[in-house]
């Protein structure tokens, strides 16, 4: 009799360790889904953060890069600059007259800024 009752506890105790060894693996796996879904919170937030960057210099690319702007900034760049012909209007052409604005360098258009 005394023997059964160890068979039994036998039992009971691979089951509970069995139990703990489960639980503990579940707490393992939930440990990592969390660390896994603030690494994706994390990741997102900063392509969140990459986009509205984009999304920032587009704007600052259209504002320089509009019709009107551009007109502007030749304008003024044209009329700060000497009147300057090209060989072609010098040859006595069908474009006599016409001023050619010759191309300026980075530094003078920072300049002109």
């Amino acid at each position: 009799m005394v023997h059964g009752w160890l068979v039994h506890m036998a039992k009971i105790i691979t089951c509970l360790a069995a139990f703990m060894v489960i639980a503990a693996l579940l707490f393992s796996l939930r440990s990592q889904r969390l660390d896994v879904t603030s690494a994706c919170a994390e990741l997102t937030h900063h392509i969140q953060q990459q986009t509205h960057k984009l999304w920032d210099q587009q704007v600052q690319i259209a504002k320089h890069a509009n019709p009107e702007a551009l007109n502007r900034e030749l304008k003024a760049l044209t009329a700060a600059a000497p009147p300057t012909t090209s060989a072609a209007t010098t040859s006595g052409g069908a474009s006599e007259g016409v001023v050619v604005p010759q191309p300026i360098s980075t530094t003078q258009a920072r300049a002109g800024q």
